[in-house]
């Protein structure tokens, strides 16, 4: 195996009581089996799918994005110039922090007013920053990536019964077999972290509500700061704390793992189904076919 010493079974894999409970042996895979094992060369596909994204964004956004953001109000950039002082132009490649002192000390030397000196400096930084338009690029393609990644998500968690019962994450742990749509899904989202990664020296930190300041279309950013809060309260303020942490905490405290959501259900059910459900338990299985560790 590539790079075997960062892929070693103790850093990857469970110890109970200093044994380890499986290893990357336990998730080859069986030819002509339906169940398919994440293996660690699959982490090729999520580097070369990266760099197709690069070259997908590039082309949208010399193409596409571009054009609809001048169509959707975004300013052209106005042609700007700074006369050229090599003393302060010296000065501000330099990255000094510009300060009252040192600008009274161009001043003497350039036999400038202070004011213009401040002025000459804010032009000057006015011609390094980047245009409306990237700007507008860069929160276009977080945008797009998030939002079809987000119904896909959606799409292709929704029939999945450990989205709706979580003990069932557990089901086989920790030798899980994976569904081809989540396959997939856990790859072009690594992939496009990657083509994060490779193109972080040229984004620009922006966030996705300034597209609609960009365009001018106040509004609009009103609804996203208004989505934004929506969401942050129901996914750090509810779900993680009460459903997701304190699974965790069951874990560790009673050494099983207990759906804390039947808290909010009904707590009794019918004979039948409570007699079906002890005959079938030894067999209960998951989607992927993985059987239940006792």
């Amino acid at each position: 195996m590539e790079y075997s010493w960062f892929w070693r079974d103790e850093l990857w894999f469970p110890i109970k009581k200093g044994v380890l409970m499986c290893g990357w042996k336990d998730l080859e895979n069986t030819p002509g089996s339906n169940a398919y094992y994440p293996q660690t060369s699959d982490l090729h596909w999520s580097l070369i799918i990266g760099i197709l994204l690069i070259v997908f964004r590039y082309v949208s956004d010399k193409f596409i994005v571009e054009r609809a953001g001048y169509k959707l109000g975004v300013p052209r950039r106005k042609h700007r110039t700074v006369d050229d002082i090599p003393v302060l132009e010296k000065m501000y490649l330099q990255k000094t922090k510009i300060n009252s002192q040192l600008i009274q000390k161009m001043a003497k030397q350039t036999d400038m007013k202070e004011r213009q000196i401040q002025i000459w400096f804010r032009r000057r930084k006015r011609l390094d920053a980047p245009p409306a338009i990237m700007k507008f690029k860069d929160c276009s393609w977080h945008f797009t990536f998030y939002g079809i990644a987000f119904v896909y998500g959606v799409k292709v968690l929704w029939n999945k019964p450990w989205l709706w019962k979580t003990t069932n994450c557990w089901y086989g742990w920790p030798t899980q077999s994976v569904d081809p749509d989540i396959y997939w899904y856990y790859i072009i989202e690594l992939a496009f972290y990657w083509s994060l990664v490779f193109t972080l020296f040229t984004d620009h930190k922006r966030k996705l509500a300034k597209m609609c300041n960009y365009c001018k279309f106040p509004l609009g950013k009103e609804l996203a700061f208004v989505i934004f809060i929506l969401v942050w309260v129901v996914s750090r303020l509810w779900f993680y704390p009460f459903i997701i942490a304190k699974i965790i905490i069951n874990k560790f405290k009673a050494g099983d793992v207990q759906d804390v959501r039947s808290d909010t259900e009904d707590d009794f059910e019918s004979d039948d189904d409570t007699n079906t459900s002890n005959t079938n338990d030894d067999n209960h299985v998951n989607g992927n076919g993985a059987t239940k560790i006792k």
